[in-house]
C-alpha cells in the first residue's frame, strides 16, 4: 500500500479516513496551512520517518478523529526578518 499526503479542508479529509480505514490521519492542531510534512516539526516529521523507515504506523483511534495530533509550532518573528548581522558587509 502506498502512501500520498493530501491537504484538504478538515471535512474533507475526515471524509477520507472514513473511506479509507486503514488510513492514518496526522494533524497539526490549530494550524493554518495544510502541508506540514517534513518541514521541521518533530511530531510530523517523526511518525512520517518511522513510516518509511520500517513501516511503523501509528494506532487508529476510534471515531472521527486524527490518529496523531501535533502541536503547531511557534510563528516565525516578523521583526527578525530581514535584519542584517554586523558581519554582513555593509552596501552603499
Amino acid at each position: 500500500v502506498g502512501t500520498r499526503a493530501i491537504a484538504y479542508r478538515p471535512e474533507g479529509i475526515m471524509n477520507i479516513r472514513r473511506t479509507f480505514p486503514q488510513a492514518r490521519l496526522i494533524t497539526v492542531v490549530d494550524s493554518i496551512t495544510p502541508s506540514g510534512a517534513l518541514t521541521g516539526n518533530t511530531c510530523v516529521d517523526d511518525t512520517i520517518i518511522a513510516y518509511l523507515r520500517d513501516g511503523t504506523i501509528p494506532t487508529r483511534r476510534a471515531g472521527n478523529v486524527a490518529d496523531v495530533e501535533c502541536a503547531k509550532p511557534a510563528d516565525p518573528d516578523p521583526s527578525a526578518s530581514g535584519k542584517s548581522s554586523n558581519s554582513e558587509a555593509q552596501l552603499p
